[in-house]
């Protein structure tokens, strides 16, 4: 597991700490407009472009219940390096539904 980056101006949080707060959804709980804060398992990584020819990351986070695809649009360098298979990630985002799938939109991890 890896540390989860510090927000300018702050300490690094370990994976294990922030995972151990509170109870978080499973996938298979998660609905259309749900703000998410949770721990997944990634099970995929992958560094895309959009037509625009912008990168971004597509994940596939798992937990015991399902997986979800989720997305990362913004700062996409700074997260590249702790996307990994087989990493645990403390997410937050927004649940929405992309081609009848619910998508997990990461803003922060």
């Amino acid at each position: 597991m890896s540390d989860i980056p510090a927000e300018e101006g702050q300490e690094r949080l370990d994976v294990r700490a922030f995972c151990g707060r509170v109870p978080w959804p499973l996938i298979s709980e998660l609905a259309d407009g749900d703000e998410v804060i949770a721990c997944f398992l990634i099970r995929e990584s992958r560094k895309l472009r959009t037509k625009a020819n912008q990168p971004y990351l597509r994940l596939v986070l798992g937990d015991r219940s399902g997986t979800i695809e989720a997305v990362i649009w913004d700062e996409v360098e700074r997260w590249e390096g702790i996307c990994l298979p087989k990493e645990v990630v403390g997410v937050r985002g927004q649940v929405s539904v992309y081609h009848d799938r619910p998508q997990l939109r990461i803003t922060g991890l």
